[in-house]
């Protein structure tokens, strides 16, 4: 109604950008007339006009003013080369005057034969001595020697382009070929014999060699991500009656998945691309999950399930579907598995001891329901016709994204009618009777038979052998190839039985003719394993199972036209054919290509392409004379010649056919992108970025030659690192650059390109270092191996001007020759590399993992702790308590790895341990210490409840707030991974924050900051990237606007039947999540009102964050007094590195806080147990007026004596003597460090006989085959199994560790202890035995506690010292058997 004018809503408004264009636009149009004036003038084709009659200027003045006017109007009207062209055309028009004044002076005298070039050379004499000077025939003697020089490089590069366009998929057939055109090549040993033939499958050796090396840092950085991340979610969602729910045991094992083989396979669609990949895992999986509650045991003990021995072999085939040519290429993946997997695990269930034990084989069928959950799992989402799809292009129109979902689906491809017309001869089921037979049926793969849920079935017909059914059933194929029809007749046993399988019968789907036709037959049944192996038909020749007759009819399944999708897919065809078109080659180096390849026609991308597509690798499109023409240019590498590949002639090297032929695949549809978003960009982006007097334009063409992985080989290096090399050819038709010139003079621009790109090198890419944590690699360092050939075209073109390569310049080839041949190739060369970091090796965490973090010199630091004794501590248990002491060092492994606890002394106030622990503390500062009462009551393990644990942290909120930043510096978030630059910008802004919040910042900073801030997110919005992404959407908008509107999806009836019960079980779902919620919220609501607590005790703070950093404190407070009930005693803090140097040891009674006395004296408002920044009692302990421990007066207070030593160790080395400990006569005016008494040594030698010194690191892991300990007075007998509780004691010289108990003849304790100063003469003594109990004598003090002896071994440590780390298995010494397992390093 209102076409052609505004609409009466809105008035019309004037453009206030209208003056803005028209001004430029006059003064543009007034400087090109004025540049045309001026150069009519100088070219003498108007009057020059009177610029010497300026009296203010003078001569000199006014013939610069003109010099430089018909300078400035030679370069607007005829370009950057216009001086240049206006001396050349000056001197024609002086040589054509001379010429005709010559003609004239003759008049009709007739020319002789010489006469002509006599006045050719008149007249070129004439214009050359009036116009050009010897400048002007320097320039055009540089320019003809550059043009020249440009189509010679120019030509060399066009012959390696179409040397690795013609070998990039060579095959052997190829290689042979090669080898025969160079008699010195280095040939393979298959290279003489006739012909092999070549699968479709490769194999990724390299690959398999590349997941091995990083196994190990994966499995641990898993079992951390496990740890902290799943862990705690699985535990904040226990289901009722369970208390916990952890990993006791979290490892995937030593041995990697395999990756047998990879194959590209023919796509369904000419845009998607399918790759099958088949691999096996026979892993060593160690999974041990332990669940304890109510429900389990009545909550007095765990249960554990134990998963092992997995073995998973399967075939998945990925297909990138409905490919783009706009970014990101790819609109969907789709994952499935061709075939069901075969998985087998190992699962048991371990009771704790002395609790009754579970086996699921006592459980009829439950054994096998258990293994065979997995593979119904995998059936169910991920087996065909099953699959796991993903849409990545999401942001586009409605109709694309229609598109790519039912790319993605599986959907029928036919339809199968069955007849079960019926069977005869079946074998009789009953034991008293005839069988009731039926048949089952539905496709499923070839060897796995498909649920009995799934399969549809005829009526029984009871007491025959001979049923005839006459049933015709319908089924929908996704696939001919993948899936096969399984018909199985059972014997119905009624409500009450199972019902027996009579035989089975499979028919493979790909033989049925695809015109409709009926095909009938008889088929012989069969039993299940016979089909699944492929082996005989039964034990006893001639057994048979009957026979079953079908009728069977496939129709394909032809999609009725959608007219609106055809129009939609044609207008989409017909917009992109400009930029799938390959941007035309101003200089026809796509056409030299093509010539050089032999392509006839027209030479261009498109037959290019064509050629690359059609390529099988054995060269017999090029003769021998073309091909030895192309090789002889490709430079050799690793002595090699010719064009072979590496693969070829070296037994470490493998080819990547499929990732070339990934590359081919999707390169169209990259440089289609490339294209249009460049298009975008010159369209809407760079006029908002540019003056109104300039234009430019982008240049940008990936081309058709994709880059070639040759050959790639991976080897372990050593250490904590991996290498790959990769054999990488880039020489192709790719070309990027800019064109750019005035609004007002077309000719004033120029265009320059980086074109002919070519890089023929062996890249070795090290992965280093290697970290336990995801992302596994920390750096990158990259390198050359050998002279890599590095060649490009740097190409300028101007206005009637042939293009010019700037490094064919005179002289400038030379210094191009020397920096590309020489220069960068040295810079980068292995040994030397470019290093890239990926993690932030400033971040706490990363310095712990990469053994970098030591501010206190490289070496190994040991800090040992000598809990002596306890005094004035309070009384829990009635007059007396039974303490314990915890001593945790902070660091980044697990709390139960770094935390040592003592024996229980029993019924005293003034414990006595005496107990030495030692710990590897690189990066650590400090040490904390707990003691508790020990609850001598069978307690049941509690659950976690916050406001619980609020309670007990309550007392120890200040060493909480302590504790807490050395757990986040050791603690690498997986949801939070400090990359490279993350941890100096996140300080900074932290520190910025703080400095405001605190008020230390002026507020003229704080007004720079802002200003800073509003001009980083102005140029972020008006960023050439964001830019581009707004047009990019508008673009999509605009064209989801002209489609008309998306149709409801039509669904058969069982997709709609599944739609409703999907929907039912989801909302079903919801409904008992939020009954649930409510009842746990009245219940948490009634729990609350029976309490008193604070103001902040809200609800919302009952809830723990499973994604916490918990610091040692809490996890101390949650193991000790929360799940169980040990009541504490106190606790306190010491930082080691502020009370000792190196080299030293100091004996300090320090004050423990948080016991029953300092709760009641909070309670009655005498001190602050909550305040995080309490003054600390302990901080006497630092200064250097503080009293030694022997004369230390008793405050009353609870304190603990302990004996703290810090020492450092070099790595194990031999030669004269180093500096060892510290001299504090050399410090004597130090008062920051307190002077005590020396111990060990710092690092090298410690003795003057050249004995190598270090600190030994054992750790005990199992013991097996022990033999039991004897136990009674008169008659002795062997103890039971379950009653022994072993324990292994390690000794070195004069130092002592002990293990835990464990139970069992077979314990596993994976203990580790530090061993300071060990030298090589020293032995390691081992010695299991089972702890005595005490009777009655030992309590009367008549006899000691004796330990049951159960083995010993001796170990000598020179074997560790020269190797440095050694682990195995020794037999132990003074009984009958058994063995104790270490590892030594």
């Amino acid at each position: 109604a209102h076409k052609g004018r505004d609409p009466p809503s809105s008035p019309r408004r004037s453009n206030p950008g209208a003056m803005g264009k028209l001004v430029p636009a006059l003064v543009a149009l007034v400087i090109a007339a004025l540049a045309a004036a001026m150069a009519c003038v100088h070219l003498g084709i108007i009057a020059s006009p009177a610029f010497d009659n300026l009296p203010p200027l003078g001569d000199v003045a006014a013939a610069r003013v003109r010099g430089v006017a018909h300078l400035a109007a030679e370069i607007v009207v005829l370009g950057p080369a216009g001086p240049l062209y206006a001396r050349i055309a000056t001197a024609a028009r002086a040589g054509f005057l001379a010429a005709r004044a010559e003609l004239t002076r003759r008049g009709a005298t007739p020319m002789a034969s010489f006469d002509g070039v006599r006045l050719a050379a008149i007249a070129f004499a004439s214009g050359a001595r009036g116009a050009i000077s010897a400048s002007t025939l320097a320039a055009l003697a540089a320019i003809a020697y550059t043009v020249i020089n440009t189509r010679r490089s120019s030509a060399l590069r066009a012959r390696r382009a179409a040397a690795n366009a013609a070998t990039r998929a060579v095959r052997q057939a190829g290689v042979r070929r090669l080898c025969g055109l160079a008699s010195n090549a280095k040939r393979p040993s298959w290279a003489s014999d006739e012909a092999k033939a070549e699968g479709d499958v490769e194999r990724v050796e390299w690959f398999n060699t590349f997941l091995d090396t990083l196994w190990p840092y994966l499995a641990q950085g898993t079992r951390a991500a496990v740890r902290r991340v799943i862990e705690p979610k699985l535990d904040s969602q226990r289901p009722k009656g369970i208390s916990s729910m952890t990993f006791d045991e979290f490892n995937l094992g030593t041995i990697p998945p395999l990756i047998e083989h990879i194959a590209l396979i023919p796509p369904d669609e000419a845009d998607e691309l399918q790759i099958q990949v088949k691999f096996t895992w026979k892993g060593n999986p160690k999974i041990v999950f332990k669940v304890a509650g109510p429900m389990i045991y009545g909550g007095t003990s765990p249960l554990k399930i134990d998963v092992g021995e997995l073995a998973i072999s399967a075939t998945a085939k990925i297909t990138l579907a409905h490919l783009l040519g706009e970014v990101p290429c790819v609109g969907g993946t789709q994952i499935t598995l061709t075939e069901d997997p075969y998985v087998s695990y190992r699962i048991a269930l371990k009771a704790a001891p002395g609790m009754p034990s579970v086996s699921l084989s006592s459980i009829p069928g439950l054994k096998s329901a258990v293994q065979g959950a997995i593979t119904v799992a995998l059936r169910e989402k991920v087996v065909f016709p099953k699959s796991i799809n993903k849409v990545i292009t999401k942001k586009h129109t409605p109709w694309t994204v229609r598109a790519i979902e039912d790319a993605i689906a599986i959907s029928p491809v036919g339809r199968l009618r069955l007849t079960v017309r019926g069977a005869s001869g079946l074998k009789n089921m009953e034991m008293m009777g005839t069988s009731d037979p039926y048949a089952a049926l539905a496709l499923g793969s070839r060897k796995t038979p498909p649920l009995i849920s799934d399969c549809q079935r005829t009526r029984t017909i009871d007491n025959t052998l001979h049923p005839t059914w006459e049933e015709t059933f319908e089924l929908d194929v996704c696939s001919t190839e993948l899936q096969c029809l399984w018909v199985r007749v059972y014997d119905d046993d009624g409500q009450y039985g199972t019902d027996d399988l009579m035989g089975s019968a499979v028919l493979p789907l790909s033989g049925l003719p695809a015109d409709g036709s009926t095909v009938r037959g008889s088929y012989p049944l069969k039993k299940e394993k016979e089909l699944q192996t492929g082996g005989k038909r039964g034990k006893k020749s001639g057994t048979r199972l009957g026979e079953l007759f079908l009728e069977l009819t496939y129709v394909p399944i032809t999609e009725p036209a959608d007219e609106t999708r055809k129009r939609l897919d044609q207008a989409t065809r017909e917009a992109e054919a400009k930029y799938r078109e390959n941007a035309p080659g101003e200089y026809g180096f796509q056409a030299e290509i093509c010539r050089l390849l032999g392509i006839k026609g027209k030479r261009d991308g498109k037959a290019l392409s064509a050629l690359l597509e059609s390529d099988k690798g054995t060269l017999d499109h090029l003769g021998d004379g073309r091909l030895r023409h192309l090789v002889s240019t490709l430079p050799p590498r690793m002595d090699l010649g010719h064009g072979i590949p590496l693969w070829a002639a070296f037994p470490g090297f493998e080819g990547m056919r499929s990732m070339n032929e990934i590359l081919l695949t999707v390169w169209p549809y990259a440089a289609t992108a490339v294209r249009r978003d460049v298009e975008t960009l010159n369209a809407e982006v760079l006029p908002k970025k540019l003056p109104p007097f300039m234009r430019a334009r982008v240049i940008a063409d990936l081309g058709a030659i994709p880059p070639t992985l040759e050959s790639v080989r991976a080897f372990k290096s050593d250490g904590d690192e991996i290498s790959l090399e990769f054999h990488l050819k880039i020489a192709g038709d790719v070309r990027f650059g800019v064109a750019f010139n005035a609004a007002f003079a077309p000719l004033c621009g120029a265009r320059v390109q980086l074109a002919e790109v070519t890089l023929l090198a062996i890249v070795r890419v090290k992965l280093q270092p290697l970290v336990p944590r995801i992302p596994i690699v920390a750096g990158t360092a990259v390198s050359f191996v050998g002279d890599p050939l590095v060649d490009a075209a740097v190409r300028l073109e101007l206005p009637l001007m042939p293009g010019l390569d700037l490094g064919c310049l005179p002289g400038v080839d030379l210094a191009k020759r020397a920096v590309l041949g020489g220069v960068v190739p040295g810079m980068f060369r292995y040994p030397s590399w470019l290093y890239s970091a990926v993690l932030d090796f400033d971040h706490p965490a990363v310095k712990q993992l990469t053994r970098g973090g030591s501010s206190d010199g490289d070496g190994e630091h040991v800090v040992t702790v000598k809990v002596k004794r306890a005094r004035n501590l309070d009384a829990t248990d009635g007059w007396y308590s039974d303490p314990f002491a915890i001593v945790v060092v902070a660091g980044e492994a697990d709390y139960a790895s770094r935390a040592k606890r003592t024996d229980v002394k029993k019924r005293t106030l003034k414990p006595a341990w005496d107990q030495t622990f030692s710990f590897s503390a690189a990066d650590a500062e400090c040490l904390m210490v707990a003691v508790f009462d020990a609850d001598s009551k069978p307690t049941v393990a509690k659950a976690i409840d916050p406001a619980r644990l609020r309670r007990k942290m309550a007392p120890v909120t200040r060493h909480h707030a302590k504790s807490l930043p050395h757990a986040e510096r050791f603690h690498m978030r997986v949801d939070d991974i400090p990359f490279h630059g993350t941890v100096a910008a996140k300080a900074k802004a932290a520190a910025e924050a703080r400095a405001i919040e605190d008020g230390t910042m002026s507020k003229t900073d704080i007004q720079k900051l802002e200003k800073k801030a509003q001009k980083k997110a102005k140029k972020k919005a008006n960023s050439v990237g964001k830019l581009l992404k707004e047009a990019k959407k508008r673009d999509i908008e605009r064209r989801a606007a002209l489609e008309p509107p998306l149709p409801p999806r039509i669904m058969s009836l069982e997709q709609i039947e599944k739609e409703k019960k999907k929907a039912a079980k989801k909302a079903k779902k919801a409904e008992k999540v939020r009954k649930k919620a409510e009842k746990e919220a009245k219940k948490a609501q009634k729990a609350a009102s029976k309490r008193s607590l604070k103001k902040s005790d809200s609800m919302e703070e009952e809830q723990l964050d499973p994604d916490r950093v918990v610091s040692d404190v809490e996890q101390c407070i949650i193991n000790e007094t929360v799940i169980l009930s040990n009541d504490l005693l106190g606790m306190c803090h010491v930082d080691f590195k502020r009370l000792l140097r190196p080299g030293q040891r100091k004996t300090v009674w320090l004050r423990l806080e948080g016991g029953p006395s300092d709760q009641k004296r909070a309670a009655a408002g005498e001190i602050d147990l909550e305040d995080p920044d309490g003054i600390d009692p302990n901080e006497e302990v630092y200064g250097s007026n503080a009293a030694p421990a022997g004369e230390r007066v008793d405050s009353g207070s609870p304190e603990i004596e302990l004996e703290i030593g810090w020492m450092v160790y070099d790595d194990v080395s031999f030669g004269t003597k180093t500096a060892a400990a510290v001299d504090d006569d050399d410090d004597d005016d130090d008062d920051s460090y307190p002077s005590d008494e020396k111990i060990g040594t710092v690092a090298g030698i410690s003795n003057d006989s050249g004995i190598a010194t270090g600190s030994l690191h054992v750790e005990v892991v199992r013991c097996a085959d022990l033999q039991k300990p004897k136990v009674g007075t008169l008659y002795k007998a062997k103890m039971s199994g379950e009653r022994v509780t072993p324990k292994v004691d390690v000794y070195v010289g004069n130092q002592h560790a002990s293990t835990q108990t464990s139970r069992g003849v077979e314990p596993t304790f994976k203990e580790h202890f530090d061993f300071p100063g060990v030298t090589a003469l020293d032995e390691l003594v081992v010695r299991v035995s089972h702890p005595g109990r005490k009777s009655i004598s030992t309590k009367m003090g008549v006899a000691k506690v004796r330990d049951k002896f159960m083995g010993s071994v001796v170990v000598p440590l020179n074997g560790v010292v020269k190797s440095g780390a050694i682990a195995g298995t020794y037999a132990l010494g003074g009984v009958k058997h058994g063995e104790v397992t270490l590892a030594l390093s």
